[in-house]
């Protein structure tokens, strides 16, 4: 009874119902839940890798060939995970902390490690990685930051600050809970209201369970490539794994159910534990089936980055939990969005099978960007950047500090990928050089989302460089970071939270007049002649406040020749677009480009809004590029006239 109690407690703390499932499937084979299993007592750990006396059902008929392959891969999987359940057994008899964390510092030059005790090799392989990032460009010393290796984040932000939040009943102490750096926790994952900073995972070093050897991450993913380089000889759609961890999952068992002919679904602690002809691993699943699903469980999924190298279509199922390189990934470019309910999964289905050469190409279009995203190289880079980003004093103060790190992660890569993002900027330009500057040289420049005044400095330089006269160069910014997104929309990068982005923190100034001064000396005396920047005073003032129906008039504003509209939310992006096209500002002609509209999707960010002031002002648009637009025709000319 003892060891009975003592399995139940590690269980409960790994968050993981192996032994339950296991214990059922032993006992007798039952058709798929239309709803979530109850809990049943679990077996001890002996019995975890021992065969059931009766087999599941079979969602679909097994498919014969290589049986023993799949017997011995299922078996190895399940005595992988039996050996993690044990060890947890035996850790917690000992008392010892198992807290999934790994502390790190570096003092004197010398990095230096707490394990707080993990999931299998979880905090081993992190520990390698910082070693391996710091190897090939040695990191400044830096305080104390918690390397957590569990599936969800921990440090949640409150009205006060941030607070520990543990998901899985960890036992962290008090004493150890006071001493947790919760204003520098990097994690698996990032999430809306946690301050978590997402760095690349363990698998990056080592998945052992899954059969990425030590090392082996690169080598384990052209393996999946060439399995997906030839024609899927099931035209289904594929996932494997544990099903009771989200009923997401669960639904999808139940969709798999009563549609066998468009999916393939296998519960692997049922199935696989069960010696079934239908358990695969990853590799055999990406050489037979055309089609592969990834979904949340009890946090985020490690297996995504795998399934983007694969070159097969990836249905993508939307989730809270957001990994590093998420803010990167392009719906209908990279993946396949699905609703969290799985509500909409037949109808994506049905829209690959019809446009079986627009599936392929998002397919193959997610292999190049894993190529060049997703690498051990690249993983370190990602990981050092948030490291560094410890390194700097002000990440204790200021409403910023919770963010800081993670801003610092995003700006790194977008300094990596500096010309990619410029020349999408550039094809604009290129029209107007083309148009000749007579019709259009008196028409003002307008950037809402200043910042650090990069932005603006890029379209000057750029329009001096083509010769290309114009007007003023208007700036909107809050100046003191962003404001919370409209009720009801999620955020679609994982730095976009309120207070982020706010030029005030990054140059340390304490009054507008401060930033402003800033600024001027970053663009330079010829650029910040022709530039005006706006903020309504009182702070925070944020364009609801700074927007008003005179402002145009009152400063002599000029029709747009173009709008960067760099404000990442809806709200702001509406904001704006709305007023400048209810005061005349945006005419035919002007060049509207928006800088996040392609991480986003429709329902959500400034692509919606967009839609939304397209329909409302009857736009019609000439589509530039993926973030660019031209004005053709303004349907309501009443309303909308030039203000000269």
């Amino acid at each position: 009874m003892a060891i009975r109690r003592l399995a139940v407690a590690a269980a409960a703390a790994a968050g993981v119902a192996v032994v339950v499932w296991l214990a059922r499937r032993r006992r007798m084979a039952k058709p798929l839940p239309s709803s979530p299993p109850a809990p049943l007592r679990p077996a001890t750990a002996p019995h975890l890798a021992a065969a059931p006396t009766a087999k599941a059902e079979p969602l679909c008929p097994p498919s014969p060939p290589h049986a023993s392959t799949r017997h011995a891969a299922a078996a190895t999987t399940i005595s992988a995970w039996a050996e993690c359940m044990r060890k947890r057994i035996r850790t917690s008899g000992r008392g010892t902390q198992n807290a999934e964390m790994l502390l790190v510092s570096k003092q004197g030059g010398v990095l230096r490690f707490e394990d707080l005790g993990g999931w299998a090799r979880r905090n081993e392989s992190m520990a390698r990685l910082v070693r391996q990032a710091d190897a090939a460009a040695p990191l400044p010393d830096f305080p104390t930051v918690c390397l957590q290796t569990g599936d969800r984040c921990i440090a949640r932000r409150t009205a006060g600050g941030v607070e520990l939040h543990l998901w899985q009943s960890q036992p962290v102490d008090a004493a150890l809970a006071a001493r947790l750096p919760l204003q520098r926790v990097l994690s698996m994952c990032a999430a809306p209201k946690y301050a978590d900073v997402a760095v690349p995972d363990w698998c990056f070093y080592a998945w052992p369970e899954a059969g990425v050897a030590a090392g082996g991450f690169d080598a384990y993913c052209r393996r999946l490539a060439a399995a997906g380089g030839a024609a899927a000889a099931d035209g289904r759609l594929c996932w494997i794994g544990t099903a009771h961890h989200h009923p997401c999952r669960l639904q999808l068992l139940r969709l798999a159910a009563a549609h066998p002919s468009r999916l393939h679904v296998v519960d692997v602690v049922d199935t696989a534990a069960a010696a079934s002809l239908e358990f695969r691993s990853l590799e055999e699943q990406v050489a037979r089936f055309r089609y592969l699903l990834d979904v949340q469980g009890k946090g985020y999924s490690s297996r995504l980055k795998l399934l983007l190298h694969s070159g097969r279509p990836v249905f993508l199922a939307a989730r809270p939990w957001r990994e590093f390189f998420h803010a990167q990934l392009v719906a209908w470019e990279h993946y396949i969005p699905v609703r969290e309910g799985l509500s909409d999964l037949l109808e994506r289905i049905a829209w690959a099978d019809a446009q079986p050469a627009a599936a392929a190409a998002i397919g193959a279009a997610a292999q190049a960007f894993a190529r060049e995203q997703l690498t051990h190289a690249a993983a370190l880079r990602s990981l050092r950047a948030a490291l560094a980003a410890a390194a700097d004093e002000r990440l204790a103060r200021g409403s910023w500090a919770t963010h800081r790190a993670e801003y610092e992660a995003t700006k790194m890569y977008y300094r990596w990928t500096f010309m990619p993002v410029s020349k999408e900027r550039r094809r604009p330009l290129a029209l107007l050089a083309a148009r000749g500057e007579a019709a259009w040289r008196e028409w003002d420049l307008y950037t809402f989302g200043v910042y650090t005044g990069a932005s603006i400095k890029f379209w000057l330089e750029q329009l001096e460089v083509l010769q290309i006269s114009h007007g003023t160069m208007w700036g909107f910014d809050s100046f003191e970071g962003l404001p919370a997104e409209a009720e009801g929309l999620a955020l679609e990068c994982n730095a976009w939270l309120p207070g982020a982005f706010s030029a005030a923190d990054q140059f340390d100034a304490n009054t507008f007049g401060e930033v402003q001064a800033r600024i001027d000396e970053y663009l330079g005396p010829k650029h910040a002649a022709k530039t005006r920047l706006i903020k309504e005073r009182p702070p925070p003032g944020f364009f609801s406040d700074s927007l008003t129906p005179t402002l145009a008039k009152e400063r002599k504003m000029k029709p747009a020749l173009i709008v960067d509209c760099d404000v990442d939310l809806y709200i702001s992006a509406y904001q704006c677009l709305d007023w400048m096209f209810t005061v005349g500002l945006i005419v035919p002609g002007t060049i509207v480009y928006y800088d996040d509209v392609s991480v986003i999707k429709e329902e959500a960010g400034e692509l919606k809004a967009h839609l939304e002031i397209t329909e409302k002002f009857a736009v019609t648009w000439r589509r530039l590029h993926d973030s660019c637009w031209e004005v053709v025709s303004i349907g309501n000319s009443a309303l909308v006239q030039p203000c000269t």
